[in-house]
């Protein structure tokens, strides 16, 4: 008998102890690969929900990072993909006792809409059909803030050697 993906869910990549300094490393590194990898096998096989089950602490840390960086490549890249896959990353960090962490990196997606001249509903929509009703909502809660800049949570929009990049002010 062979196992199903729900059984075989690999969460090495969100290893903390494997992945400091990973928020400011180049971008990209091939764990920004691996962890975008891990999300997608997740959305494929329909097991998002074990992942987020799966999620302690040091996870949503790496998760966090991951999300941060994504915002940046997606932009570099002009991918609605990535971008929808780093937010899904975001979104599934807050629910725990540190989600408040995350908050901060929700207008580096709310920028990136923009910049990717996405349509808002229609991303929202495609997010929310990949996560799920309950999951979206911080970001639906963060979209009725009156102030949903960049510099309300600390970031600037710059560039590294590599091309743009968010930038914490931090």
């Amino acid at each position: 008998m062979t196992n199903s993906p729900a059984e075989n869910l690999d969460l090495e990549p969100l290893n903390l102890d494997q992945n400091l300094g990973y928020g400011p490393k180049p971008i990209p590194v091939s764990r920004d690969q691996e962890i975008g990898d891990l999300l997608s096998r997740c959305i494929a096989s329909q097991t998002l929900a074990r992942l987020h089950r799966s999620i302690q602490d040091g996870h949503a840390m790496v998760l966090r990072a991951f999300a941060e960086r994504t915002a940046s490549a997606a932009v570099r890249s002009g991918s609605a993909t990535q971008l929808r896959i780093g937010l899904v990353a975001l979104l599934l960090t807050l629910d725990g006792a540190e989600a408040r962490d995350g908050w901060t990196i929700l207008p580096l997606f709310y920028d990136a809409i923009a910049r990717l001249r996405l349509d808002p509903s229609v991303f929202i929509e495609s997010v929310r059909q990949t996560i799920g009703d309950r999951l979206v909502v911080p970001f639906a809660e963060f979209l009725r803030r009156s102030d949903k800049s960049l510099k309300a949570m600390g970031y600037s929009a710059g560039t590294d050697a590599d091309g743009f990049r968010y930038v914490r002010n931090w």
